[in-house]
């Protein structure tokens, strides 16, 4: 019975930290990331302020997070279209362009964040370790 109730926990742990993530996403689009709160980010997810603080230890670590996850789930997009276009390199190209411009990539919550790092990335290392 413990074990069951670990396991549960740790899914709830999992639910609340993409939840984190995901009004991250919306709080940035709508805010901008200069304005982003832990308070504004945990309204959206219906969260307390103080479960932020539990699930990532700052705000800092809650925006790298969102970022690193955007990142990944781009490279992976990217490697995984480049792999199913085969050896053709004209095919390749074409299907990095698509996955590029993939709506699930572009979408305008996940695009806010982009930019909004981007235009920060010159002055910082981590950010720019991230989008470089």
């Amino acid at each position: 019975m413990n074990s069951k109730k670990s396991r549960n926990n740790l899914t709830i742990q999992a639910e609340r930290r993409r939840l984190l993530l995901e009004a991250t996403m919306d709080a940035i689009h709508e805010h901008g990331l200069s304005n982003v709160t832990l308070a504004k980010i945990a309204g959206v997810a219906g969260l307390s302020a103080g479960s932020v603080n539990f699930h990532f230890d700052s705000k800092q670590a809650l925006l790298l997070a969102t970022l690193t996850q955007i990142a990944e789930e781009f490279e992976s997009r990217i490697q995984q279209a480049v792999n199913d276009a085969g050896n053709d390199p004209a095919a390749r190209l074409l299907a990095l362009i698509d996955a590029s411009v993939d709506p699930e990539i572009t979408e305008p919550r996940k695009t806010a964040v982009w930019f909004s790092f981007a235009s920060e990335a010159r002055s910082r290392d981590d950010y720019q370790r991230i989008c470089g």
